[in-house]
């Protein structure tokens, strides 16, 4: 993270009340945030600024979630910079397609303000812990797992 004592965070979303919404509930918790309301927007600020954490709409004009995503990995590890998908998305394809291409966490809207912040604050322990010293060496090896037909990891 940044700094230990300022989080900051990218809230992405083309619908105004959403990113009042998300940006209130973030700011309540103390992280520093900035918003975009599109998809070529957040990329634009992604290459000029470093955050945190990631929290990404799909259904958006032009540049959606989908492909935000797959850029933010393709510069960004999972553990570098986590994404939660914020979406109104709940169909098994979204979410299957959304972890396929990186996501850390998926969370639907209407969202939970307690469930936002406690899996934020998991995704960001988690990213803080795998870069911490040792878990290097340790990543080699997890590195190595594939994913199985079916979902299942392999054995």
């Amino acid at each position: 993270m940044a700094d230990k004592n300022a989080i900051s965070a990218l809230v992405v979303d083309d619908n105004d009340d959403n990113l009042f919404l998300l940006g209130s509930a973030l700011r309540n918790e103390g992280l520093e945030v900035t918003t975009a309301s599109s998809g070529s927007e957040a990329l634009a600020l992604l290459a000029k600024s470093s955050f945190d954490i990631v929290f990404l709409d799909i259904m958006m004009p032009e540049v959606d979630g989908f492909d935000v995503l797959e850029r933010i990995r393709s510069l960004y590890s999972f553990f570098d910079l986590p994404v939660i998908m914020v979406t109104a998305l709940d169909d098994a394809p979204s979410v299957v397609r959304s972890f396929d291409l990186g996501a850390n966490d998926y969370i639907t809207k209407p969202f939970d303000h307690e469930v936002l912040v406690a899996r934020a604050f998991h995704q960001l322990e988690v990213a803080r812990s795998l870069r911490s010293p040792g878990a290097r060496e340790n990543k080699d090896l997890t590195g190595d797992i594939k994913r199985a037909p079916g979902g299942a990891p392999a054995a």
